[in-house]
């Protein structure tokens, strides 16, 4: 099974997988799906499977309450869990604090223009200086989806793939479908715009995987697998760091934070195994 999964991963995957994982190929037991024989039990008490999850050996399946206890009844399945409709929590207003406009740094190539202050703040300027602009550098963005890709912004990147995982569809853009993609144009913008004299982001010179896993219309628990799904999308391209601006803590105790239990959590701590680094939001709240 795992020679056979090996057809599955880029050969930029398994580079970085051999930098971590010492066997050949570099795969392990968690990085393969469940078994078709399981799959097939499965399907066979009327359950449709949506998802089927790496790192985890599990599956996201809909169906009728008789089909999901049979699915329970199964003697291979260790555990199941709802998937939670919840309403969303209401935006914070915005602070009204007033924002001194940002001072323009030029380098010996570059201005960047109102983008200078957030740069700065992590020694992104000085970095470019000595000729670090993400080259050769694979970076994945997870977030709501992606509009206006043609702004001159980011006309320049190099976008290898993209999945839309809420629509099941390689648009990741605004499509008139579930979720809308500012919030993640936004992040996108922040790593890899390039105007310069207004914007300049972290990495432009890097390539970059964009998955629309968040559904911008509700918040709900199907989410964190579809957040796993794409997280195996960028692990089998070959992504370097994937950057994900989103936190699923609603349908979770304080006590559940523990860097054990949630789905999200143990499935990127498998991803870090194999060597992708992995950047996730605080949150909007600070030390709230």
């Amino acid at each position: 099974a795992i020679r056979e999964a090996e057809s599955g991963f880029t050969e930029r995957s398994l580079i970085r997988r051999q930098k971590v994982i010492h066997t050949n190929p570099p795969i392990r037991e968690c990085d393969l799906p469940p078994s078709r024989a399981r799959l097939a039990a499965i399907e066979s008490t009327g359950c449709k499977i949506e998802r089927v999850l790496r790192y985890l050996n599990a599956v996201t399946v809909t169906g009728s309450s008789t089909a999901i206890s049979g699915v329970c009844n199964l003697s291979f399945v260790k555990a199941s869990r709802p998937v939670m409709a919840l309403p969303r929590i209401p935006i914070p207003e915005l602070s009204q604090e007033k924002i001194e406009p940002a001072t323009h740094y030029i380098s010996d190539a570059e201005d960047y223009g109102v983008s200078y202050r957030q740069d700065a703040q992590v020694n992104i300027p000085a970095v470019h200086d000595r000729g670090y602009r993400g080259s050769n550098i694979i970076i994945g963005v997870q977030d709501t989806g992606f509009d206006n890709l043609g702004h001159v912004c980011l006309s320049h990147i190099e976008i290898l793939a993209a999945y839309d995982f809420v629509n099941n569809d390689p648009e990741v853009g605004n499509q008139h479908d579930m979720g809308l993609g500012a919030h993640g144009l936004r992040v996108l913008t922040v790593i890899a715009g390039l105007d310069s004299g207004n914007f300049i982001g972290a990495a432009p010179s890097a390539q970059y995987v964009l998955t629309k896993t968040e559904n911008s219309e509700w918040e709900n628990r199907v989410e964190e697998d579809d957040w796993v799904a794409g997280l195996w999308f960028h692990d089998s391209l070959g992504t370097d760091i994937l950057s994900s601006s989103l936190s699923y803590r609603d349908w979770y105790q304080y006590e559940d934070l523990d860097g054990e239990t949630a789905v999200t959590t143990i499935a990127a701590d498998s991803t870090v195994g194999a060597g992708m680094i992995i950047v996730n939001s605080a949150g909007n709240t600070g030390r709230d």
